[in-house]
């Protein structure tokens, strides 16, 4: 839902999903060893909250997207993808493939 309201260009209720949805993936990689998630959902805040010009806090969720994301594929658990946006999208757990 997040991402739909952040597609609509309505970044405040985007802001308020993506945040929650934070929360839920934080908690869900204890589990699923895997951090894909959180980075996934970093990647849509750091648009959100350079829509809502607050880019401090985008490039906060921006850089720490970026360290899960390089992270991820150095350890090998994921292929790096060439294309900006498609990267994000393929940072699914394995497991639910």
């Amino acid at each position: 839902m997040g991402n739909l309201r952040l597609l609509q260009e309505r970044p405040e209720e985007a802001l308020d999903l993506l945040e929650k949805a934070l929360k839920i993936t934080r908690i869900n990689e204890r589990e699923k060893n895997d951090q894909g998630d959180s980075a996934r959902v970093l990647d849509k805040l750091a648009k959100t909250y350079e829509m809502l010009a607050h880019p401090m806090k985008s490039k906060e969720a921006r850089t720490e997207a970026d360290t899960i994301y390089a992270t991820l594929t150095t350890s090998g658990l994921y292929d790096p993808i060439g294309s900006e946006d498609e990267k994000w999208e393929f940072l699914t757990c394995i497991k639910f493939r």
